[in-house]
């Protein structure tokens, strides 16, 4: 255990020497290349900075100047659940809304409609009673799943976003 500790201070001292006397990273064409949005061509800007060149003009576009905070809040809602299909923003934590239909599958799972449109479909085995017009939050929960609760009650069961 001695040897493996002297070993990794020897390597440490030997990084913050080579690391005191690299050049200084170019600081404005690293912020230039966090704004390409193409992947590939965004690591291989970051590639060029880290070798000391200057990162090519036309791999440089700049992102779209920022929505009105509206148009972002309604994407949010309209994504919320979506996270397993690609570009998704987890930027929502909770949803809530409204029941307009309530449809049960032959194995007593149930499947909800909101009134914004998204439908819910129940995965976890907890007995939850919900009718058209009660209001439900739905939370994250751990590893990319979802709750629903009744509001007013502490009962929730898993539910996946099927649209």
């Amino acid at each position: 255990m001695n040897n493996l500790l002297k070993t990794l201070v020897v390597a440490l001292g030997t990084l913050t020497a080579v690391h005191s006397h690299a050049a200084p990273l170019n600081e404005q064409a690293l912020k230039a290349c966090t704004m390409v949005e193409n992947d590939l061509k965004r690591l291989g800007c970051f590639d060029q900075v880290m070798a000391g060149q200057a990162p090519q003009a036309s791999s440089l576009k700049s992102k779209p100047a920022d929505a009105p905070a509206q148009a972002v809040a309604a994407n949010t809602q309209n994504d919320f659940g979506l996270e397993h299909i690609p570009k998704i923003a987890e930027n929502n934590n909770e949803l809530e809304g409204r029941i307009t239909k309530v449809s049960k599958s032959p194995l007593g799972k149930i499947t909800v409609t909101l009134d914004n449109g998204q439908v819910w479909k129940q995965t976890g085995a907890e007995s939850l009673r919900l009718r058209s017009g009660d209001e439900v939050v739905i939370s994250r929960a751990a590893l990319s799943s979802f709750l629903m609760r009744k509001v007013g009650s502490n009962r929730a069961t898993r539910v996946k976003r099927q649209k």
